[in-house]
């Protein structure tokens, strides 16, 4: 009997210290599409909470979101990973041996992230490009060995690098020898591949490609590049912008802080997924007009520096800054019922990532309404208002099915009013086609 109050009291006690938003490996999840679910307020990714996943693809980390030990080793087909702020830490192994992951991105230049874990990175063979954000406290031993394909680490001034061969450094599985990646030796690696359903490992000979760290003068970076024998150069280190934005109907004024070694500042607007100038200035106020009322926009301003052949290069950047324009004032009759539009007629056509409707003007529609369905909530959400007569959803799975409605709108003391909506609207976009 005193054995198990003794044991209730444990698990009462240890109940009582787990933070709120603790949770535990089974709470995460990927969804249809590939991508990693990760529970809303998250603090922390559990340890292996998707180890050995191999049907995750996609995977983006919340702000304040941390990344536990072997949270996501040995994803083969893991291709990208954002981090949409600030992270407390990248664990040790948090991304070993994931092969495919081709693009790390971390939205915001300023995050801060405690450390980045011994081999955090490490045999992400497809990984080109890393800059990491300029709060990053330090990145420990091998965080981005045996990344083969690894070009280009950029690291802002006060990061350090405290780890042995923590960037571009092989490591030989054979003879257990650590060296600098040169493009010409071989090291035998690990390898992670699925082979008839199963997820095998294997060590193959493979050349590391030569880095090339970006580093701010006199640096811990520049120091560790000096050691090792790593090629460097230098870049300016400078604070991302800090901008606020108001809107109006058909138009965001963006203002932002003056930036010491700026000499000009680019706002770059979303459009199908890919940021796209709209237009670079020597001031620190930018009204972007022309936009559609009641929509959301995301933006953001990059702080420009003038190279020698007089054009600008990109220092650094703010985060993403989304706002949405003020719906515009509608003023009309109120309908009658059989002027009540009817459902427009919508044709459809995929690629590999988008989908796009388009539809003829409909009587008496003012605007109309795309819907996507989702199938997590299991029910169709809005998507877009628009008073245009196409629309093109963006940044989908190629290869899986959507399902999307259109519905007419009119308008009626100051607010649109649902007309009649199409039938459910089923098409696939295509599928990538990879060839060796």
């Amino acid at each position: 009997m005193k054995k198990l109050v003794s044991v209730l009291l444990t698990l009462i006690v240890t109940a009582m210290l787990l933070p709120a938003a603790a949770v535990c490996a089974a709470d995460f999840t990927v969804s249809k599409s590939g991508a990693a679910v990760i529970p809303n307020g998250a603090k922390s990714i559990s340890e292996k909470a998707f180890k050995d996943n191999t049907k995750l693809t996609s995977a983006t980390i919340p702000n304040g979101c941390a990344v536990g030990k072997e949270a996501f080793a040995n994803c083969v087909n893991l291709r990208s990973v954002t981090f949409e702020g600030n992270s407390a830490y990248i664990d040790d192994e948090a991304f070993l041996n994931c092969t495919s992951l081709e693009k790390l991105t971390f939205k915001n230049p300023a995050a801060n992230i405690k450390y980045i874990g011994k081999s955090a990175f490490a045999n992400c063979f497809a990984l080109e490009t890393v800059s990491l954000p300029a709060k990053t406290g330090e990145i420990r031993e091998f965080a981005f060995g045996n990344c083969t394909s690894l070009s280009t680490v950029t690291v802002p001034q006060n990061v350090s690098v405290t780890g042995k061969w923590a960037i571009g450094y092989m490591h030989d599985e054979k003879s257990g020898d650590y060296y600098a990646a040169d493009g010409e030796t071989e090291a035998y690696v690990s390898y992670y591949r699925m082979f008839n359903g199963d997820l095998l490992e294997w060590y193959s000979p493979n050349k590391g490609s030569a880095v090339t760290m970006n580093v701010v003068k006199d640096s811990s970076a520049e120091k560790y590049a000096r050691d090792n024998g790593i090629k460097y150069a230098h870049f300016k280190s400078v604070e991302p912008p800090d901008v606020t934005a108001s809107a109006e109907t058909n138009s965001v004024v963006l203002k932002w802080n003056k930036i010491n070694g700026a000499d000009a500042y680019r706002v770059s607007i979303l459009k199908n997924g890919k940021f796209t100038e709209y237009k670079t200035t020597t001031a620190k106020k930018c009204t972007v007009s022309g936009l559609e009322s009641g929509q959301s926009y995301t933006f953001k301003v990059s702080v420009m520096s003038t190279a020698k052949n007089g054009k600008y290069t990109e220092l650094i950047s703010s985060g993403e800054i989304t706002v949405s324009t003020k719906a515009a004032e509608v003023t009309a009759p109120k309908k009658q019922k059989s002027d009540i539009p009817e459902a427009p007629s919508v044709t459809a056509e995929a690629s590999t990532n988008s989908i796009t409707l388009r539809w003829k003007k409909v009587d008496n529609a003012d605007a109309y309404q795309v819907r996507v369905f989702n199938s997590e909530t299991n029910r169709y959400e809005k998507y877009k208002n628009t008073t245009g007569r196409t629309c093109t959803v963006s940044g989908l799975s190629s290869g899986t099915q959507y399902k999307f409605k259109v519905i007419s709108l009119y308008s009626e003391k100051n607010k649109y009013i649902e007309g009649k909506s199409t039938d459910e609207i089923v098409i696939s976009t295509a599928e990538i086609v990879k060839t060796k």
